[in-house]
């Protein structure tokens, strides 16, 4: 067996003697032995550690995560919109707002307009 060493934020099973054994961690993405970014905003990449590996996948509608993101729960609903971290994420109701994917009930006589993501929406 030949010894090589995988591109960086790349690895490979002991005894791997292919630079094509070459797979991106988790939050990187790229091609077997090649070039390993870091997974973009908005979605998120298992790495090799996934069925199919190297791939890089989509937030839910109206979730987003950071850069380098590695499971489906990084992404998190978008102001004025709440779910479970991952998604499906759902329009604020009116007379509610919603941060980080929770929703939250305006105070007491106050009311909203739907999508609403700070509690100053909420008026009285």
């Amino acid at each position: 067996a030949t010894n090589f060493s995988c591109p960086a934020e790349s690895t490979s099973v002991e005894g791997s003697s292919a630079l094509t054994d070459c797979e991106c961690v988790a939050g990187h993405v790229g091609p077997h032995g090649g070039l390993c970014v870091l997974c973009s905003p908005d979605h998120w990449c298992p790495g090799h550690d996934a069925p199919g590996g190297n791939v890089s996948e989509a937030c839910a509608v109206h979730s987003s995560s950071p850069a380098g993101s590695v499971r489906l729960e990084d992404c998190i609903c978008v102001g004025g919109y709440y779910g479970d971290a991952g998604g499906p994420c759902v329009l604020c109701p009116a007379d509610s707002f919603c941060v980080n994917g929770t929703l939250s009930v305006c105070p007491a006589h106050g009311s909203s307009a739907a999508g609403s993501d700070n509690v100053t929406d909420c008026r009285c």
